[in-house]
C-alpha cells in the first residue's frame, strides 16, 4: 500500500512513540485498536461507516494530485499533499470521542487516550506545516528563475545532482523542471561508488532464476554533512568522486551552499548562499531565530536562483569512445571503480569482455523522444557507438527502424556496434507495463477459450 499512499503510507509520517520509537501511534494502529475495542464493547455500525470514511480522506492526497495534473495547474503542482495527512487524526479524533460517549463500562475512557495522541500529532503537524512555509527553500520551487529559463543548458544533455535535499531542493523537484537526474534518491554518491551500486540502480536480487532490479540511490557521506553544519569550505572532490559522476553524464550539481571550485565551474546562482542550514552548530538563542526568520522571509513568495555548477570534461549522453580502456574480469566493486575513476577522460568506456574496436563519425540531431531518444550518425569508421545510460534490459536499440543487439559495457554504458554509413537511431525504454501484461494474460485466457 505504500505505493498506492495509503494508511501504511501515512502511518510513516509519525513519531510518536509508546514505551519507544519502534513502535508508532499511526492512524492505521488508532484505527485497529479502536475496531477491536469497539468489538469488545458492542460493535455498532456507525463505527463502520466512521471508519470508511477515515479511509476515504485517506486517498484525499492522491485524489489532489489526479486533479492538479489534469487540470495543469502548475502553481500547486510541487505541493506535497502528504502535508496535510495529519488530518486524518481529525475523524479518529471524532470515532474515539463517539465510542467513549457510547459506551457506560470502565473501557470507555480508553479511546480518549488516542484522542489525546491525535490533538498532539496535529497540533505538532501544524506547527511543522508553518515551518516548511516560512523556513524550507522548497517552498514555491516552480518559481526558481534560472530553473525556469535554463540559460545555462545550451541545449545539453546532462543529468543533475542535488546537494543536502532534505532541507533545501529534493532531486525530484529537478524533474518537476525538466531536468534529468543520476537518480531521484541520490544526492550525492559515496567516494568508491560502492553503495551506489551495491543498492542502486544495479542492484541484482536473484529470486526463482531471475534478476530483479530496483532499490533507492540513496548514499551520504556525514563528513560533507559536518563541513557544511560547521560553516567551513565545501570542496565536494574531497567528498564524492567527481569521476566517476562525469562518467554517467552527470554534468551538472544543484545546490543552494556555495561550493568551492575544483573539479566544476559555476555557471549560474548568487555569489553567496541564500539559505543556511537550520542544523548549524549555533547557539540557538532567541536572536538566532529572529535572524534566520528575517533571512527566509523574503523568500516567501519567490525563491532565490539556486546556484548550478558544471563537472568539467563530463561525459556526453552519445558518443564515439575516444578510448576503450581494458577492465579485468571478477574485480570487486572498489577496485573496479577506483580504476575507472583513476583512468577517466571525457568520453571513454571500459570493457571486460573483448576486444571492440572504437567507431569514429559524427552526431547529430540528438533529442529526447517518448521513452528514450533518436539522433542521426554518419559513422566514417566501423565500431562501437555508446550510449551513456546505465545497461539495463529493458533498454532497446533501433538502428533505421531495425532493433539490434544492446551491447553491455560493466553496466555503465550501452553499445552498439555500427558499419560505415548514415543511420538515424532511436534508443528506447521499453518495459512491459502491468496493464498490459493483464490484458494479454486475459485475451490469452478467453481467447482460448472462444477456441474450444
Amino acid at each position: 500500500m505504500n505505493f498506492f499512499g495509503g494508511i501504511a503510507h501515512v502511518a510513516n509520517k509519525t513519531d510518536y512513540c509508546l514505551i519507544n520509537c519502534k513502535f508508532q501511534f499511526s492512524p492505521i494502529i488508532i484505527i485497529s485498536l479502536i475496531v477491536i475495542i469497539a468489538s469488545i464493547l458492542k460493535y455498532k455500525f456507525d463505527y463502520l461507516k466512521l471508519i470508511i470514511f477515515i479511509v476515504i480522506c485517506n486517498y484525499l492526497p492522491n485524489v489532489g494530485w489526479f486533479l492538479v495534473d489534469i487540470a495543469n495547474l502548475d502553481k500547486i503542482k510541487s505541493m506535497n499533499f502528504y502535508e496535510y495527512a495529519y488530518y486524518l487524526y481529525i475523524p479518529v479524533s471524532i470515532l474515539a470521542l463517539k465510542i467513549s460517549h457510547d459506551n457506560e463500562n470502565y473501557l470507555k475512557k480508553i479511546p480518549l487516550a488516542f484522542l489525546f495522541f491525535a490533538l498532539i500529532a496535529v497540533f505538532s503537524a501544524k506547527i511543522d506545516f508553518v515551518k516548511k512555509i516560512f523556513f524550507e527553500s522548497q517552498n514555491k520551487i516552480h518559481l526558481i528563475e534560472n530553473l525556469k529559463n535554463k540559460e545555462w543548458l545550451k541545449g545539453k544533455l546532462g543529468r543533475t545532482l542535488t546537494l543536502f535535499p532534505t532541507e533545501e531542493f529534493h532531486p525530484n523537484f529537478a524533474w518537476a523542471h525538466g531536468l534529468e537526474t543520476s537518480d531521484g534518491w541520490q544526492h550525492f554518491i559515496l567516494k568508491n561508488y560502492q553503495f551506489y551500486w551495491d543498492y542502486g540502480v544495479l542492484r541484482k536480487e536473484e529470486a526463482e532464476g531471475k534478476t530483479k532490479y530496483g532499490a533507492d540511490l540513496y548514499a551520504e557521506t556525514p563528513e560533507l554533512t559536518l563541513t557544511r553544519n560547521r560553516k567551513q569550505k565545501i570542496f565536494l572532490d574531497d567528498h564524492i568522486d567527481i569521476n566517476l559522476l562525469a562518467l554517467i553524464n552527470n554534468r551538472y550539481i544543484l545546490s543552494y551552499e556555495i561550493i568551492e571550485e575544483k573539479k566544476i565551474k559555476k555557471i549560474s546562482g548568487p555569489n553567496k548562499s541564500q539559505y543556511k542550514s537550520l542544523k548549524i552548530e549555533a547557539n540557538r538563542d532567541f536572536n538566532f531565530y529572529i535572524d534566520q526568520l528575517k533571512n527566509r522571509s523574503k523568500f516567501i513568495t519567490k525563491p532565490p536562483n539556486i546556484n548550478i555548477y558544471e563537472i568539467e570534461n563530463s561525459s556526453d549522453r552519445v558518443f564515439f569512445p575516444a578510448e576503450i580502456i581494458k577492465l579485468k574480469k571478477n574485480l570487486n566493486l572498489n577496485t573496479k571503480f577506483e580504476f575507472m575513476s583513476k583512468n577517466y577522460k571525457k568520453n571513454v568506456t571500459f570493457s571486460s569482455n573483448k576486444n571492440y574496436q572504437k567507431g569514429l563519425g559524427n552526431i547529430s540531431n540528438l533529442k529526447k523522444i517518448i521513452n528514450g531518444y533518436s539522433f542521426d550518425v554518419k559513422v566514417d569508421q566501423e565500431g562501437i557507438l555508446i550510449i551513456n545510460s546505465f545497461h539495463i534490459p529493458y533498454w532497446k536499440i533501433f538502428v533505421n527502424g531495425q532493433e539490434e543487439s544492446v551491447l553491455n559495457f560493466n553496466n555503465i554504458h550501452m553499445g552498439v556496434d555500427l558499419n560505415e554509413g548514415s543511420y538515424k537511431i532511436e534508443v528506447i525504454y521499453d518495459r512491459p507495463l502491468l496493464k498490459d501484461k493483464v490484458i494479454e494474460k486475459f485475451q490469452l485466457k478467453f481467447g482460448n477459450l472462444n477456441k474450444d
